[in-house]
């Protein structure tokens, strides 16, 4: 699916590194 940013501390999503911060990256589907 599309994937999308979400709040920190989600249980669905992995860690990614967006230019120097520190952003959960979450598939939708």
């Amino acid at each position: 699916g599309s994937s999308g940013k979400c709040v920190l501390g989600s249980q669905k999503g992995m860690l990614k590194e967006s230019e120097s911060k520190v952003e959960i990256i979450f598939d939708f589907q």
